[in-house]
């Protein structure tokens, strides 16, 4: 369970970056996820794998993903599809097109190994904050979505430390995967609560 009420502590912060008259209804850390499958989300040629950008400079073509769970049996054993491996650990991150909003938003997750944000739901958006240190302290917004591109959300935990696995759907078909916490349920349905109620 949280230890604070993050929205008492920070509520006054956070407000100077809100418009006027928007609320403040849940805050939370953010955590970024450890793994998933990233084969339904489309990519862009710079993001494939490394060794997928080689083929595609090679031969002009993107390499043909497998479906087969077992990709090859030779000495060193048996070779598994690590697309079904992270699908089974730890999930897919979710689907959607390179510009849709499910696409947008797990960009916005994955470069955000380079800052600590914050998340927060208003009366008006889901939005991601960075607090800054000690010269401008101050909480700047990220990237926020407006809470009517959101059709539903849920929880859907992993085992391995992804309790707090919660899948954002939106009203363009996509999905994203917002990992709220590694162990804490109740955080994750903090965020469910606060996006699914009217308000």
């Amino acid at each position: 369970m949280p230890i604070f009420n993050l929205v008492k502590v920070y509520g006054a912060d956070v407000a100077k970056v809100l418009e006027p008259g928007e609320r403040l209804l849940a805050m939370g850390y953010f955590h970024t996820s450890w793994g998933g499958d990233t084969s339904r989300m489309e990519l862009a040629d710079h993001e494939l794998r490394p060794w997928e950008q080689r083929t595609l400079r090679e031969t002009g073509q993107r390499p043909a993903r497998s479906t087969k769970f077992i990709e090859d049996v030779d000495w060193m054993g048996v070779h598994v599809n690590r697309i079904y491996f992270d699908r089974w650990l730890y999930g897919s991150i979710g689907h959607g097109a390179i510009d849709s909003h499910g696409g947008r938003l797990w960009r916005v997750i994955r470069d955000s190994k380079r800052h600590d944000l914050d998340w927060i739901v208003t009366d008006r958006r889901l939005a991601f904050l960075h607090q800054g240190q000690e010269v401008d302290p101050d909480f700047k917004i990220v990237y926020s979505i407006p809470r009517s591109l959101i059709s539903h959300v849920k929880r859907r935990g992993k085992l391995f430390f992804q309790w707090g696995r919660c899948e954002l759907h939106f009203i363009d078909g996509s999905m994203c995967v917002m990992l709220v916490a590694v162990l804490d349920v109740i955080a994750a349905r903090i965020l469910v609560r606060a996006l699914s109620e009217d308000h």
